[in-house]
């Protein structure tokens, strides 16, 4: 599988565990949520080789702490407009101070991706034919203006707006209302 990471197409370097496969210590494994729930309490377990693929509306709360220490957490989109996967990784990278790699997976297109970056997406699976040609003709759209602090590397990229917020809400009052 191919993965899009740094504006380049590579090979993964992760292989992903089926939900029969046995689990091979010393290998960078990507694990499906239920089964690494199961493997937490095994002697052999190592964070810094286990990848988890999880559904945001899967994991729970008590697994966060635990996801944290993983070296890389894929989230499923399941469709582009369900937003609970940004909300995870943002909960991941500010809450609980995740440092790993985040990979976004299902249903990733080309306008999502400077988005999910500000989430804190730093690598992704990508499925849908235009996206990968746009991806590889480098023609990857920017965010011009953003509102709020991104999780990562945000000092690197779009500044926030320099309107002050207190402007903005008058700019929406009704006209009898604006002074």
């Amino acid at each position: 599988m191919l993965i899009y990471r740094n504006g380049t197409f590579t090979n993964d370097p992760w292989h992903r565990l089926g939900d029969a496969l046995p689990i091979r210590h010393g290998r960078r494994q990507i694990l499906p949520l239920a089964i690494w729930r199961t493997v937490l309490d095994d002697a052999a377990y190592d964070p810094a080789m286990t990848g988890v693929d999880v559904n945001a509306h899967d994991v729970e709360a008590s697994d966060l702490m635990e996801l944290s220490r993983v070296a890389l957490v894929v989230i499923t989109f399941p469709k582009f407009t369900d937003g609970r996967a940004y909300s995870l990784a943002r909960r991941l990278r500010d809450s609980f101070g995740y440092q790993g790699g985040l990979r976004a997976t299902g249903d990733v297109l080309l306008d999502q991706i400077g988005l999910m970056e500000r989430c804190g997406f730093d690598s992704f699976e990508i499925v849908h034919a235009p996206t990968i040609r746009a991806l590889e003709a480098s023609r990857i759209p920017s965010l011009a203006t953003v509102y709020q602090a991104g999780a990562i590397r945000d000092h690197e990229r779009a500044r926030p707006t320099s309107r002050r917020p207190e402007r903005r809400h008058a700019e929406l009052a009704p006209l009898h209302q604006r002074g």
